[in-house]
């Protein structure tokens, strides 16, 4: 019954007109928004009918939550699910959002034992059945697409990691056994690289911190694969095809004059 009832609203919310501010707001500060196609469009302005209303949005730091800040943070994870099927994240509730990068209130014990409050800086976090945290300054650069990193995808590729589980180990959920070992196989030949390319010196276009863990090294992947995607093929192919197969979209058509897509 229950899901019989958010199909049949999430329907009625998508058949809804589209706000003219929230079309102004995409066309304005979304860069993406010219790249992709009339049906891709559409089916962003669906998703955001549906996503927007259904979180509960919270403004910290002093931010007042406008429908500019809705928007820009929807239209990006819409562009991430593209090719997903029916993918409004249901485990997130919430999303907050601070004016800038902030100080997570976490406390740590010394060896003198001493608590240290001030917390960490930080610009995003993507929490298990919990809220998604982000710092608008860097969602709207990612808006914008102003370099190699998005914030919004950073932190929704973790929640992504999460739909198998509590447990984030960079691999989402996928269809079969040979699609697991292949993921494994590419994401493990990307990782040791990038350890390379930083030991010899080699510029890359995935920044250092991919080399956390591999929850990490998807996430930044992801990131670099919609903010970058020409760079990331060139730098990274194998891992540019398992993520376009995954995400079913090859972000390297929109920036390209070519009208062939490249081949998963």
């Amino acid at each position: 019954m229950w899901h019989w009832w958010k199909t049949r609203r999430r329907r009625k919310q998508r058949s809804l007109p589209f706000p003219a501010e929230w079309e102004d707001c995409l066309t304005i500060d979304f860069a993406d928004w010219h790249r992709i196609e009339e049906t891709e469009r559409q089916f962003i302005r669906e998703y955001l009918q549906v996503f927007i209303r259904e979180k509960n949005w919270e403004g910290c730091g002093g931010l007042e939550i406008t429908e500019r800040v809705k928007v820009l943070i929807s239209a990006q994870v819409g562009l991430m699910v593209l090719g997903l099927t029916d993918c409004y994240f249901d485990h997130v509730l919430s999303i907050l959002v601070y004016p800038d990068a902030y100080r997570a209130p976490n406390s740590i014990k010394n060896q003198m034992g001493i608590i240290d409050d001030r917390g960490s800086a930080r610009m995003g976090e993507a929490w298990w059945q919990g809220p998604v945290i982000l710092s608008w300054r860097h969602s709207l650069d990612g808006a914008r697409n102003l370099d190699s990193e998005n914030l919004v995808c950073h932190e929704f590729a973790h929640q992504i990691d999460m739909l198998n589980g509590r447990f984030v180990d960079g691999t989402p959920p996928l269809e079969s056994e040979e699609d697991y070992r292949q993921w494994s196989q590419t994401m493990t030949e990307g990782y040791e690289e990038l350890k390379r390319r930083f030991r010899t010196g080699q510029p890359s276009v995935l920044r250092r911190y991919a080399l956390t863990n591999p929850a990490e090294f998807f996430a930044v992947s992801t990131e670099v694969f919609f903010a970058s995607p020409e760079k990331l093929l060139e730098d990274y192919p194998d891992v540019y095809r398992t993520l376009q197969k995954f995400y079913g979209q090859d972000p390297c058509s929109r920036r390209s004059p070519r009208s062939d897509r490249i081949r998963a």
